[in-house]
């Protein structure tokens, strides 16, 4: 009622101003009311501490840790051992020996191809050998007694090993009518069908992938070429598997892609069959590290008008510490300077606290 009047009467004396005007005028002296009244206060409760409000925190004393800021990328299972057996000579299809899946050996047949010109041509030789030989050991025979002459022997004998001689090539050469595993591994794909031409070079034929040489490589952009080395810790996640490995960066391309601007990283996988070629996988790569760092949450950072600082308490006194920040990863940040060891950082209810405030450490 009494600000209602003094507003009448202060309004009855201004009835020449504007009302507009009148409103600013109050407003700017109700605002330095404001701030003479907070000082005063202040004042006052540093005269008469006992009387101070304790303001509620929970705080915590600040120890080193590992700090470690990692780079986050994606990339796959790929098999060091994965090649297309294709046949080494041009033909048709005649069979295939094995199936999508099945483990094979190197060298072993997978499929072959129709040889039944190179099969008449063998048993045509086997004809011929078998006259060769039986003339031969006759000449053999003839000559051991001294009758007929050297050339009659010598020619007999030069002309059978000749046709065992055109044999062997020519079962060579049938052999090139098959296709073979070049490595150990599974089978992976079969690309060809019965009654199909395949010939050496060709896109289609049977993939072989080994499984115990498998790694996960990931491409990563140039701006960290200086930062990612061989032997560096990852960690690698399959979420195709909820499963993850601890472990590290085998080799690091020397070169970077003209077109993305990126290099290959290698990580090697040890032998589980549950991981599969293409697979993805999320690898995590330990770019910085500080085995003894000071780390707080990011959040318990504040800004002023000098720069950084955090609400802590140092020897039992509510303190204002400026921050130099370091590193940033997932949440917390990394401080270089401003903090000492035994400091306890306030880490609720330090919104609002200004140095000297009465406190009470609340335990969790």
């Amino acid at each position: 009622m009494l600000s209602i009047l003094a507003l009448l009467f202060m309004a009855s004396c201004n009835k020449q101003q504007d009302p507009k005007d009148l409103l600013v005028k109050l407003k700017k002296e109700h605002k330095a009311l404001e701030s003479q009244i907070d000082s005063l206060e202040k004042i006052v409760a540093a005269q008469n501490p006992s009387k101070q409000i304790e303001k509620a925190i929970y705080a915590e004393e600040i120890k080193t840790s590992v700090f470690t800021k990692y780079i986050s990328l994606q990339g796959a299972v790929d098999a060091k051992n994965n090649v297309v057996a294709n046949s080494e000579s041009p033909g048709v299809v005649k069979s295939i020996l094995v199936q999508i899946g099945q483990r094979v050996s190197a060298g072993q047949v997978l499929a072959r191809l129709d040889d039944h010109v190179i099969a008449e041509g063998i048993k045509e030789l086997d004809q011929q050998i078998a006259f060769a030989e039986n003339i031969y050991q006759k000449q053999k025979n003839l000559w051991d007694q001294k009758i007929g002459t050297e050339v009659q022997y010598l020619s007999a004998k030069n002309n059978y090993e000749s046709l065992i001689k055109k044999k062997n090539t020519t079962l060579a050469q049938r052999n090139l009518y098959t296709i073979k595993a070049p490595i150990s591994g599974v089978v992976d794909d079969i690309n060809i069908k019965i009654g199909e031409m395949a010939s050496p070079g060709y896109p289609k034929g049977i993939r072989i992938i080994s499984d115990k040489d498998l790694k996960v490589v990931a491409k990563i952009g140039e701006g960290y070429a200086n930062v990612v080395n061989n032997g560096d810790e990852v960690l690698l996640y399959f979420p195709d598997l909820k499963d993850s490995i601890q472990t590290k960066i085998k080799y690091v391309s020397k070169t970077i892609d003209e077109l993305s601007r990126a290099f290959n990283v290698e990580v090697a996988l040890p032998q589980n069959s549950k991981f599969k070629p293409n697979m993805i996988v999320e690898l995590k790569i330990a770019g910085y590290t500080n085995s003894k760092a000071m780390v707080v949450p990011t959040g318990l950072v504040q800004r002023g008008q000098e720069g950084d600082y955090i609400m802590i308490i140092r020897d039992g006194k509510l303190v204002k510490a400026d921050v130099k920040t370091g590193e940033k990863y997932n949440g917390q940040v990394e401080i270089l300077e401003g903090l000492k060891a035994k400091d306890q950082i306030i880490s609720m209810g330090y919104q609002g606290l200004q140095e000297g405030d009465s406190f009470k450490i609340v335990t969790q």
